[in-house]
């Protein structure tokens, strides 16, 4: 069984089970149990927790905004020499073609309540199996 690096996971928000073709979120949930034909296409219910993120920041603003430059931290963050910049590459982000799709209610209406960027989620989600089924 294959899955998405929790770092690609978190990017995209969700988990892909190349094993078996269904979706499972890291993150958004009703936190209601529904019955197995609306749960999966396979008619599993699927054990989903309560949405436990916030959209409000608890950054302290204010604090930051009063912080000098000698009052950062860095000692955990290496500096960037003249080896790092020789050895970068700038990666342009790739052309993306504008085509007509037809999906199922449910998927557009699931994908759209993740947020902005749901688009590029469903690019991520398609590339990741695109990638995981190449011989």
């Amino acid at each position: 069984m294959q899955r998405l690096d929790m770092t690609t996971a978190k990017t995209v928000g969700l988990a892909w089970d190349c094993s078996m073709p269904r979706l499972r979120s890291l993150s958004m949930s009703s936190g209601k149990t529904k019955k197995p034909s609306e749960s999966s296409p396979h008619g599993e219910p699927h054990a989903m927790k309560a949405k436990t993120t916030t959209n409000e920041s608890r950054t302290d603003w204010k604090r930051l905004e009063e912080m000098s430059d000698a009052d950062i931290d860095f000692s955990d963050i290496p500096e960037l020499d003249a080896d790092f910049f020789r050895n970068a590459k700038v990666r342009m982000p790739r052309a993306k073609k504008a085509i007509s799709l037809r999906l199922d209610q449910d998927v557009l209406t699931w994908f759209r309540k993740q947020g902005r960027g749901y688009q590029t989620r469903m690019n991520a989600v398609l590339r990741t199996y695109m990638q995981a089924h190449k011989s």
